[in-house]
């Protein structure tokens, strides 16, 4: 009986600490990564990173919640993204909607500003912007009759921003489910500075 006592002890501990660990794990997880990682950016091009921090299904759209860190800042914003059946059979649609989150979102439209060396006076984001679209996977199946294979992202759209006097930015979001983080790869060098001033509140 006395030797009871002593191992009931030690398989009570081994649970709490198999509970700590995998509480641990859960939380690192959902930890938010980099906005830019230098590494990832030695070609020239600027591509950053933003953390799904909270994912939320809708009836016909789903809404992500995306943080990263930028000079020790948490920066961030909310984009909701329609389903697939809300485009056309070429993968061209409309709807995506990036919204703010309060200061995280100016926090990250001067982050960008920064770090595509532009002017760096703090300025705001906008509440909304609406944005065009094309799913490119659906896009090279529509010529191809073929899935793109091997594809990291589950997720591949170009962004394409157009304001009413013209002026127009495009950008490539691609979504890795896997790791839980929403990539924004630039596209051209010329679109940094439209771009940031379609995420400035006018």
């Amino acid at each position: 009986m006395k030797f009871l006592v002593p191992a009931f002890l030690f398989l009570l501990l081994l649970v709490v600490i198999i509970i700590v660990r995998k509480s641990a794990r859960a939380k690192s997880s959902g930890s938010v990564g980099l906005l830019v990682n230098p590494a990832e950016n030695d070609n020239g091009a600027v591509d950053i990173n933003l953390s799904i921090d909270h994912k939320t299904k809708l009836d016909s759209s789903t809404v992500y919640d995306l943080k990263a860190t930028y000079k020790n800042k948490l920066v961030g914003f909310k984009i909701e993204i329609p389903d697939k059946d809300k485009q056309n059979e070429r993968g061209f649609g409309n709807g995506i909607t990036i919204k703010t989150l309060g200061k995280q979102s100016d926090d990250f439209r001067n982050a960008l500003s920064d770090i595509y060396g532009l002017d760096t006076s703090v300025k705001k984001f906008p509440e909304k912007v609406n944005v065009s679209y094309v799913d490119l996977h659906q896009f090279a199946k529509s010529y191809t009759k073929k899935s793109i294979e091997n594809s990291p992202y589950s997720t591949e759209l170009k962004l394409l921003f157009q304001s009413d006097k013209g002026d127009q930015a495009e950008l490539y979001l691609n979504i890795r489910n896997d790791e839980k983080v929403i990539e924004f790869a630039e596209k051209d060098e010329e679109y940094r500075k439209p771009l940031v001033e379609f995420l400035t509140q006018q």
